[in-house]
């Protein structure tokens, strides 16, 4: 029988996610990455305001694998 738990949603920070010493792997058969410029730009922004202001931000859903 599959487990049951095979996804557990949960929230966390940015700096969660990134500020954990996890190393991530993007598998060979994930789609080509689609961002322009424009895109990085918006996101440092976006990121440098909640530094400042301490406020939450909905980055969207990232799905992870042990």
């Amino acid at each position: 029988m599959a487990d049951k738990n095979l996804m557990t949603p949960s929230t966390t920070s940015l700096s969660g996610l990134l500020g954990n010493g996890i190393t991530y792997r993007v598998p060979i058969f994930q789609r080509d990455y689609s961002w322009r410029n424009d895109n990085w730009v918006d996101l440092w922004e976006d990121i440098k305001i909640l530094l400042n202001t301490g406020k939450d931000h909905y980055m969207g859903a990232v799905v992870l694998q042990r």
